[in-house]
């Protein structure tokens, strides 16, 4: 029992208010993110596509994205998905998974 305490401490400090959050806004934009991209790509390549854009967004643009949930998507969320998947790790992060590239697609 006492062994387990010092690891019980250490997964507690793990769930930092701040890292459920982040959690939480990352989730939130992906709720925005995947919508859209289901316009033109199928869903499970739309999945795909969302995880590599919100794992290359900056925390303030995740933060940008998850300010639209719950409205339809307009051309700023549209915009700052194509800006962050035209970057080159996010670009290679979409190709490592064999996903139709969303700058193609929006052409």
């Amino acid at each position: 029992m006492r062994a387990a305490l010092p690891f019980a401490f250490a997964l507690a400090a793990a769930c930092s208010p701040q890292a459920v959050i982040d959690g939480a806004t990352r989730r939130a934009a992906e709720t925005v993110v995947q919508p859209i991209l289901e316009t033109r790509l199928m869903p499970a390549q739309a999945a795909g596509v969302t995880r590599c854009v919100i794992d290359h967004a900056t925390p303030g643009e995740v933060q940008a994205l998850a300010r639209n949930v719950g409205t339809r998507g307009g051309t700023l969320p549209e915009a700052d998905i194509l800006t962050i998947a035209a970057r080159p790790d996010t670009r290679a992060c979409i190709a490592a998974a064999g996903l139709p590239q969303p700058t193609e697609v929006w052409r």
